[in-house]
């Protein structure tokens, strides 16, 4: 059975040795249980120093509301136009009344149909191609708007896309993404000027601190 996966997991470091974080499934879970469905661990078996373990959930839901605000906040200063037209319609239009005018001009026996083939061929399938090219930016944008549109998703449609998906999105908004604990070493509360910190560099460098009820234990602490 392969392992599931998880947001963070192979993205975000440890903020003590920065060895990348694994996700871990609580065996013991049952729908119902208080218990954690899921925790982020920094694993010794990979390298890392075992002293940071998270609750998985809520730190999940805060780096999508973190992400979903940066996608906003991008999209109100760089959105296009959904309706953009494709650059060269009015050329196509220009191509299109050629060709019209020249099925008149040889109807009023201004030209004569030998005439008419010679000049028309060549328009119409410059028409063609010109059709074809617009039907491929058409595509492409509503190709880009699928998959980029993500500025009116709730954090809970965020997470049930595919995690490859959310991956790539925090990948895309966040140059930064640390699962650490207090400044002080604590593991069981949270410093106040902590998620103001986390809140500050949505797009730049940031450490992700959970809130009071994300934080798990450390892995030498108390239970689990």
């Amino acid at each position: 059975m392969l392992a599931r996966k998880y947001l963070l997991s192979g993205i975000a470091p440890c903020g003590l040795c920065k060895t990348k974080i694994r996700g871990q499934v609580n065996q013991r879970w049952k729908p119902g249980s208080k218990a954690a469905r899921y925790t982020y661990q920094c694993s010794v078996v990979n390298g890392g120093c075992g002293k940071v373990r998270r609750v998985g959930d809520p730190v999940d839901r805060l780096i999508a509301q973190l992400v979903l605000e940066e996608q906003r906040a991008r999209a109100a200063v760089t959105a296009v136009p959904v309706d953009q037209r494709w650059p060269e319609e009015a050329y196509l239009e220009r191509v299109n009344e050629d060709i019209a005018q020249l099925v008149e001009a040889e109807r009023s026996k201004q030209i004569t149909v030998a005439t008419l083939l010679q000049l028309l061929l060549p328009k119409e399938r410059e028409r063609d191609e010109l059709k074809l090219e617009r039907a491929r930016f058409y595509k492409e944008q509503k190709q880009a708007e699928a998959k980029g549109d993500t500025t009116n998703l709730t954090v809970d449609e965020f997470l049930a896309l595919p995690v490859e998906r959310q991956q790539e999105i925090v990948l895309h908004s966040l140059s930064g993404v640390w699962v650490d604990g207090g400044r002080d070493g604590s593991w069981g509360r949270l410093l106040p000027e902590a998620t103001a910190r986390a809140h500050a560099y949505p797009a730049s460098e940031m450490t992700i601190y959970p809130e009071p009820a994300v934080l798990g234990r450390h892995m030498s602490g108390v239970g689990k």
